[in-house]
């Protein structure tokens, strides 16, 4: 995966979360 698109993925898990996304959170969506 692109830099570019894995921080657009990243933006976007921050826009829907409704709860403070910690990095965890994020690396368990990357994977």
């Amino acid at each position: 995966m692109r830099k570019a698109s894995r921080l657009f993925e990243i933006i976007q898990i921050l826009r829907l979360a409704r709860q403070p996304v910690t990095a965890a959170m994020i690396a368990g969506q990357l994977e």
